[in-house]
């Protein structure tokens, strides 16, 4: 601790002085001060100036920070209360030179009154005034709704979580630090305070309508012949809208002819204006009158003919109008059919690829019965002849099985077993392979790890034959996932903070992350194409890529780009929380958004509408994928949660995870489901009859993204490792 400078101020009026000494700590910079009584000397005043003038400076660049409000709270021995420093120091000066103006008297009278700033500020008219509507409070509102930045009632008040101090938003949004303890903030870190907004909204105030300004314009006072109500300030404007005292704006001649008028004479004035249109105006007349006037003006108006041509067209019009309105129905029926048809279509294919697994299982079944019977018969050939078989149908059997299953999981034997001449044995013919999804029984093993993030890997997105990784250290990295020994065949440098987004399409790579940038990098080159800069206000949570529009969602908005050029096309509102989630519907050209109790549905094309919303109870949306059949969402409360995609209904809700669901992934054939979550385990689903499959625990930490690619499954953790799993038929 080392002292600084100190700060003079007078209790009497002989020159023993109460002087408070600020003291700075070296390792905190944070400042203090204690009082002290001395004699008065011309040294003294030199050091008083000189910590002005540093305060000064502290003003207008921020270089230092003094408790200069704290000073005023120190109580003297006659109970007055401290006065600012410049005070005192005009004071001091005029008494040296025995010249004592009115000010100095103000200074004294002030100081003996025993009031704080707060204090003079009420009493000096009760009032505090907004930038455009004048405001007067009923009685002095408390201190503790004034912000300590402008001394004002708070207006937007927001409430820092570093520090615990509120501030007007205004006051604060520009700043980096708490102006009270110089704790560091976010913007992140400002938050309504909803307690200090409801105390003020319930303040009385006077109506605006009966206010007017005082004698020496400082202020308002009540208005004798405007409104005499009182409200409160959180509802003026239910009242105002309607006070009979407003002015409103005549609506014969508008503001520019007749000016404003209060509400309650409104109808005296229009039954006497002479500002009424003539009304032939809209065929090019401009006569303007009283009510009288019109009448004979009617008579010999000249454009009466070109009124009645346009009123010809005008029911022209109309009946067009009607055509075209009946027109648009009919069109909208017929998307309404087609869209039901579409569905139709959606779940027929559904019931043949059903039907198409169950012949296969029967298939298998057949062949393996087939099989048993021809080993049966091998035997009975093999004692009848007195010797033992040198190798059964089954034993080849099993080596052509042995050779498919080094093929890829979606080939698998198709076809039975047929006989030709060798005695009466049976032998089976080399089997016929077909390409088709996963069936059941299988598993996953994992078969490698890729390491190489400093930091927690937060996205994954995965095409031909690579793997793209976004981390928390602000890489993007691209690895083999054909060659696991390969590992990371390229790293991508661009975002200064986490990257919490990426997706892939038009042979390009998107991320996007914590410092609200989005990049795109060509998926061959892997050379950076375009940017933006400070994309939203906020973290950029999701990307979605559909067609040539790219989709970007953060806090409370989601914006439409051109996918190609990044032009910003659209930002779609109405939002109210966090979008963590995006998902396509590319065979209904539809955008889903999982927002906190909400899922919105967009069109993807044309004026990217909103055609639909889904009100949930089950808190935060973390995820969301999209079959044919199903939309499912991963939320906040360790849940899973399926709803019909076409009737918009709940149909399931999975239960197996402990902590909040981060990702979601499903097969091409969208019957199986994988889920990561922050208990670091993945899971595997079957959609069909809705049961887990498998639980994969490899990760020592929450994972956080999960994706597919052909027959692997990837996973990223908080751990920093990304783990490549295959599927195996059992």
């Amino acid at each position: 601790m080392h002292k600084v400078g100190s700060i003079v101020t007078s209790t009497h009026a002989n020159d023993t002085i109460l002087v408070p000494v600020i003291k700075v700590d070296k390792t905190t910079g944070r400042c203090s001060f204690f009082p002290r009584v001395i004699d008065f000397s011309p040294l003294r005043l030199v050091l008083l100036i000189f910590v002005i003038v540093l305060h000064l400076l502290q003003r207008l660049f921020g270089l230092c920070r003094f408790p200069f409000d704290a000073i005023r709270q120190i109580s003297l021995v006659n109970g007055a209360r401290l006065e600012f420093a410049v005070d005192v120091v005009v004071m001091k000066l005029v008494r040296r030179r025995r010249a004592f103006s009115p000010r100095v008297h103000e200074i004294q009278a002030t100081r003996h009154r025993k009031l704080g700033h707060f204090e003079r500020l009420t009493r000096a008219g009760s009032s505090i005034m907004e930038e455009e509507v004048p405001t007067k409070f009923v009685d002095p509102p408390s201190q503790s709704l004034a912000c300590p930045i402008c001394r004002q009632i708070f207006t937007e008040p927001v409430i820092s979580v570093q520090c615990g101090h509120t501030f007007c938003r205004r006051c604060v949004v520009s700043s980096s630090r708490c102006p009270v303890d110089e704790i560091a903030h976010k913007p992140v870190d400002l938050v309504v305070n909803r307690a200090i907004q409801s105390q003020i909204e319930e303040l009385a105030i006077y109506c605006r309508y009966g206010l007017k300004r005082s004698e020496s314009d400082s202020n308002f006072v009540v208005d004798d012949e405007g409104c005499c109500e009182t409200v409160r300030f959180g509802r003026r404007d239910e009242h105002e809208s309607v006070c009979p005292h407003a002015f409103v704006p005549c609506p014969l001649g508008g503001v520019a002819l007749c000016g404003f008028i209060r509400r309650r004479d409104i109808d005296e004035h229009v039954a006497q204006c002479r500002r009424v249109r003539c009304p032939y105006s809209t065929s090019g007349c401009d006569f303007r009158g009283g009510s009288d006037e019109i009448e004979n003006h009617k008579a010999i108006c000249g454009f009466r003919g070109i009124a009645f041509i346009h009123a010809s067209q005008s029911s022209e019009i109309s009946q067009l109008r009607k055509v075209n309105e009946e027109l648009r129905r009919n069109m909208q029926l017929l998307v309404e059919q087609m869209t039901v048809l579409e569905s139709s279509v959606s779940e027929i294919h559904a019931k043949m690829e059903h039907y198409e697994n169950l012949i296969g299982s029967l298939r298998e079944e057949v062949l393996r019965r087939q099989l048993k019977e021809i080993d049966n018969q091998t035997q009975i050939i093999a004692v009848t002849n007195h010797r033992s078989p040198i190798i059964s149908l089954r034993q080849q059997h099993k080596r052509s099985s042995s050779l498919t299953s080094a093929l890829p999981s979606h080939f698998h034997v198709s076809d039975a077993v047929t006989t030709h001449s060798s005695g009466n044995i049976a032998q089976p013919t080399p089997p016929t392979l077909k390409i088709e999804s996963w069936t059941m029984p299988f598993t996953f093993k994992c078969i490698g790890t890729f390491r190489g993030h400093n930091g927690g890997v937060f996205r994954l997105a995965a095409n031909k034959g690579r793997l793209y990784s976004g981390s928390r250290d602000g890489m993007v990295k691209v690895w083999d996932v054909g060659d696991l020994k390969r590992g990371c065949i390229e790293t991508l440098k661009f975002h200064r903070d986490t990257v919490q987004a990426l997706v892939i399409g038009n042979g390009r790579v998107y991320s996007a992350g914590a410092d609200t940038n989005i990049a795109v990098w060509g998926e061959d080159s892997l050379e950076i194409k375009k940017t933006i800069e400070k994309a939203h206000k906020n973290i950029v949570s999701s990307l979605a890529v559909v067609g040539k529009y790219l989709f970007s969602a953060s806090l409370a908005e989601i914006k439409v780009w051109n996918a190609l050029t990044l032009d910003h096309l659209r930002t779609l509102e109405g939002l109210n929380h966090w979008v963590r989630a995006l998902a396509v519907d590319e065979q209904n050209e539809k955008v889903y958004s999982g927002a906190h109790n909400t899922i919105h549905t967009w069109l993807a094309h044309g004026d990217f509408s909103l055609c639909g919303k889904l009100d949930l109870s089950q808190g935060s949306i973390y995820s969301l994928v999209v079959t044919r059949q199903y939309l499912i969402a991963g939320t906040y409360n360790q849940n899973i949660h399926i709803y019909d995609i076409n009737k918009q209904q709940h149909v399931k809700a999975l239960f197996g995870h402990i902590s909040s669901v981060t990702d979601l992934a499903v097969s091409l054939s969208g019957r199986f489901l994988f889920s990561s979550s922050l208990d670091a385990t993945v899971q595997v689903w079957n959609l069909e009859n809705m049961l887990p499959i498998q639980v994969l625990k490899r990760h020592e930490a929450g994972v956080n993204s999960v994706t597919i690619h052909e027959d692997h499954l990837l996973s990223a953790s908080e751990d920093h490792e990304i783990k490549i799993f295959k599927y195996f038929k059992m």
